[in-house]
């Protein structure tokens, strides 16, 4: 590994730390985007050999195509609704998608998805101008219940106590 990568690995790792050792509210979802920007700089090739990137086999190749996918979601998350649509779009069974993905990641693909569209919500809500509801919309969620309760899941409070907690007195 250079150690320009390292030094980047090392940096998001010991913010991971801040994050956890602050107890935040929303840590689990902040830890989880640090974790996801580490894995992919691992993906573009960050700590492996180029002779090693390049295979054409096995292993190597679940991690290009999962790369691929990983690239794909965080340019769709909205218009994404699970692994169905992810195995039509990259011509993959959805048993397998799902096996690699998992393998590769840790997470599973609705997992990641959920993580995306939180994430982009956490920065939507700092906006008073758009309603809750239009967020969860615009997200991709059909139902403003589903979202809220998603929403909670990754970041330990609801989408209105997060929003009046990121306003500054």
């Amino acid at each position: 590994m250079n150690s320009k990568h390292q030094e980047i690995i090392e940096k998001k790792l010991r913010k991971m730390e801040e994050v956890l050792k602050a107890e935040k509210p929303y840590a689990s979802a902040e830890v989880k985007e640090l974790l996801f920007s580490i894995i992919i700089m691992i993906l573009n090739g960050a700590g492996t050999r180029p002779e090693e990137y390049r295979t054409t086999g096995g292993k190597m190749m679940r991690y290009v195509k999962v790369k691929e996918i990983i690239y794909y979601i965080m340019e769709h998350y909205s218009e994404i609704y699970g692994l169905e649509d992810l195995a039509g779009i990259f011509y993959l069974d959805k048993s397998y998608l799902s096996r690699i993905f998992k393998e590769v990641t840790n997470f599973t693909v609705n997992e990641f998805i959920n993580i995306q569209k939180i994430d982009r919500a956490r920065n939507l809500l700092i906006d008073d101008s758009l309603s809750i509801e239009d967020i969860s919309k615009k997200l991709g969620y059909e139902r403003l219940s589903y979202f809220d309760r998603v929403f909670k899941k990754y970041v330990g409070m609801s989408p209105l106590q997060y929003r009046k907690s990121r306003k500054t007195p």
